[in-house]
C-alpha cells in the first residue's frame, strides 16, 4: 500500500516581534504515520526558499522564532510537516508568506554609573552600555556632545559638576531613526571641611589656611570647668555660607544657614533652634555663650551640629574637624 505523508500546514503567518520574526501556523493532519515535527524554510525572494530547512520544531509546536534576521531585509517562508519514519515523509509546503523586517524598537540604554543622585564630589563618572540588536546604533550623545562607544556599546566618561542640580541627558539613535533617551539629575553639594585647634588663631577651610578672627588673633578656648570648646563663630558660619548678626540690646547672636535659625544669648545656657528652646549642653547646664576679651565666644559643637555639621575631635593632634554636609 502507498504511504500518505502528513497534510500541508495551513494559515502560515509571519510578524516582526522585537528582534525576531515570529511564525505561526495551524497543525497538520497525520498521514500514514504520526507527525514528528515541522521543518521551516526561508528565502529572500519569492519561491527562493532553501532546500535545507533553517530549523525544525517538534510536532506539538506550531510556532518558530527566526532570530537570524537583518534590518531592511525581506524574508519568504514555507513550512512542511514530516512524519516519524527514517527517512521521514514530508508534506507539501504550506502557503508562502513574506515579511519585511522593519525596526521600530529604539536603542536600549543601560546606565551602570552613577548609582546615586546626590554627591559631595565635584566630578561624576557616567558609564553604561547602548545596544540595538536590529539596525544597530547610529550615534549617541551626552548633553548634546557625541558619545564615543566601544565595540560592545559600552561607554565611560567623567564629568565635572557644578553646585546644585546637574542634568545629564543621553540620547541614542539607531540606523532606522528610532531614538531613546535617559535623563539623570545629580545634585552636587560641595563638602566643606574646617579644621581648628585650641589656642591656635588659624583654621583651614578645605585646606586653605585663614585667620579665625582676622586682625584680632582670637583663638578657640577650652573652658576647663566645662571641658567644652568655645570659639568666635563668625568665620566658621561664613565659611559654611551662613550669616551671623549681633543684637547688643538683647546680647543675642542670630545665625542663619539654609533653613536653620539659631538664637543664642550671652550667659544663657539655653538657645533657640528654629523657634524650639534647647539646652546648649543637656549634660552640663553651665555651658553657655560668653564674652572673652570683648569677643563673643559660642559653644562650637552645639552650633555646628545644629547647622547640620559633623564635629570630630582628635585628642592626639588636638584638632577639631567640622564637616558639612555630613559624609
Amino acid at each position: 500500500p502507498s504511504v500518505l505523508p502528513p497534510s500541508a500546514p495551513k494559515n502560515l503567518q509571519a510578524t516582526v516581534t522585537g528582534s525576531f520574526v515570529l511564525l505561526n501556523w495551524s497543525a497538520s493532519e497525520k498521514g500514514t504515520y504520526p507527525i514528528k515535527g515541522y521543518a521551516i524554510y526561508r528565502g529572500t525572494f519569492f519561491g527562493g526558499e532553501s532546500k535545507t530547512p533553517i530549523a525544525t520544531v517538534p510536532a506539538d509546536t506550531t510556532t518558530y522564532k527566526d532570530k537570524d534576521i537583518k534590518f531592511g531585509e525581506t524574508y519568504f517562508y514555507v513550512v512542511k510537516a514530516f512524519d516519524n519514519q527514517s527517512p521521514p515523509n514530508y508534506s507539501e509546503a504550506s502557503g508562502e508568506v513574506s515579511i519585511k523586517v522593519k525596526d521600530f524598537i529604539p536603542p536600549f540604554i543601560e546606565i551602570t554609573s552613577p548609582n546615586y543622585f546626590e554627591t559631595n564630589r565635584d566630578t561624576v563618572t557616567v558609564a553604561g552600555r547602548i545596544t540595538d540588536k536590529l539596525s544597530g546604533v547610529k550615534k549617541a550623545t551626552l548633553n548634546g556632545k557625541e558619545l564615543q562607544l566601544n565595540s560592545d556599546g559600552s561607554f565611560n566618561i567623567t564629568m565635572n559638576l557644578t553646585k546644585g542640580d546637574n542634568i545629564i541627558t543621553i540620547i541614542a539613535e539607531d540606523n532606522a531613526g528610532n531614538k531613546s533617551s535617559v535623563k539623570i539629575t545629580i545634585t552636587y553639594t560641595p563638602q566643606i571641611i574646617i579644621t581648628l585647634q585650641p589656642n591656635n588663631p588659624y583654621m583651614t577651610v578645605n585646606g586653605v589656611k585663614q585667620e579665625i578672627d582676622p586682625g584680632r588673633g582670637t583663638k578657640p578656648v577650652i573652658i576647663p570647668k566645662w571641658s567644652r570648646t568655645v570659639v568666635p563663630i563668625r568665620a566658621i558660619v561664613e565659611a559654611l555660607g551662613g550669616t551671623i548678626s549681633w543684637d547688643g540690646k538683647e546680647r543675642k547672636v542670630t545665625i542663619n544657614f539654609n533653613d536653620t535659625v539659631i538664637n543664642l544669648w550671652i550667659d544663657n545656657p539655653k538657645a533657640e533652634v528654629n523657634g524650639e528652646t534647647k539646652w546648649i549642653d543637656p549634660n552640663n547646664h553651665d555651658v553657655k555663650p560668653i564674652i572673652i576679651n570683648s569677643r563673643t565666644m559660642l559653644p562650637l559643637r552645639f552650633v555646628a551640629e545644629n547647622l547640620g555639621c559633623k564635629v570630630d575631635w582628635n585628642a592626639t593632634t588636638r584638632t577639631i574637624t567640622i564637616t558639612y554636609p555630613t559624609p
